[in-house]
């Protein structure tokens, strides 16, 4: 199927077509290009989008070119709406996780903080991978006090003294 159009010429005519510049002859041109063998990969994307809001329809009887035209531009705004308000209400649902999120981290680990490098960091976002992973030290069922007790004991290499603190600890 051979088509009058060329690359360049449909790219500039699909630019035309999404700010509503296109006639109606100009479309049906597009249309025919879209739908050939020789539509290059770069632009199905465009084609699925423009031959759905192409779709020919039945001509009405009387209705002038003026009026169809307007018909056509009122079909893309409405398109255009619709999109609109998906990407509004998807912003909105992130807006809400994010907050939903912080209100619990800030429920669970308000003022808290680290320092690294001399910096305080107090983004819990960003720290509560740290927090998560000292609370879970803490849980953990090692006793400090025994471990700094064997650490002194280990290092004392008189025999004498290592009894004796022994027996004092013992106590």
């Amino acid at each position: 199927m051979h088509t009058s159009l060329t690359i360049s010429q449909a790219r500039q005519q699909i630019d035309r077509f999404y700010r509503c510049e296109t006639t109606p002859a100009e479309e049906e041109a597009l249309r025919r290009f879209l739908l050939s063998d020789e539509l290059p990969a770069e632009l199905v994307d465009d084609a699925r989008v423009i031959l759905a809001m192409t779709e020919p329809e039945l001509p009405t009887v009387g209705q002038d070119a003026d009026a169809e035209r307007r018909n056509i531009k009122r079909k893309r705004w409405a398109w255009v709406g619709r999109v609109a308000a998906v990407l509004v209400v998807a912003a909105i649902g992130v807006t809400a996780y994010v907050g939903i999120q912080t209100a619990r981290l800030e429920a669970c680990y308000g003022g808290s903080y680290i320092i690294e490098n001399g910096r305080r960091t107090d983004n819990l976002r960003r720290i509560h991978r740290q927090i998560e992973q000292t609370l879970a030290l803490a849980d953990a069922d090692i006793d400090p006090v025994r471990e700094a007790e064997a650490d002194v004991l280990e290092a004392i290499d008189d025999p004498e003294l290592h009894h004796e603190l022994e027996t004092l600890l013992a106590e």
